[in-house]
């Protein structure tokens, strides 16, 4: 099973790069256009990656936070132009994992997706110890 990308931005030039992307590697992807529409239907999803952007969304600390620790099995990548946010201090240190420079490379996009599912998808492979 393929990990889900929900991408949240409303930058529809960038939305189209990425879908782009996200096709040619036969990512299932989910595009929402607010923190809060996304916030409504993460219970429907079952794990993968929030890609968010920084830029265009109104996204502070609190936020962030909440979202990783109400929706452990996600994974928050963030976009921006900007390479420091000093009001996202805590989020960019703790709980985002990787922020990719606009406009997203696909090769940098797809190695942080290849490692998420590194790491998450084949932990229901392992037995559990006992």
């Amino acid at each position: 099973m393929e990990p889900e990308v929900l991408v949240v931005s409303v930058d529809e030039w960038q939305l189209r790069e990425i879908r782009e992307i996200l096709k040619c590697e036969f990512y299932n992807f989910v595009d929402f256009l607010s923190v809060e529409e996304l916030e409504t239907a993460l219970g429907h999803h079952q794990k993968g990656v929030i890609l968010l952007d920084l830029d265009d969304l109104p996204v502070t600390d609190r936020v962030i936070r909440n979202l990783t620790r109400q929706h452990r099995q996600f994974s928050v990548l963030a976009i921006s132009s900007l390479s420091y946010h000093p009001s996202l201090h805590e989020s960019l240190s703790t709980h985002i994992t990787a922020c990719l420079r606009k406009p997203v490379d696909a090769e940098e996009l797809v190695f942080w997706l290849e490692a998420w599912k590194k790491v998450h998808m084949n932990r229901s492979l392992v037995p559990p110890l006992t």
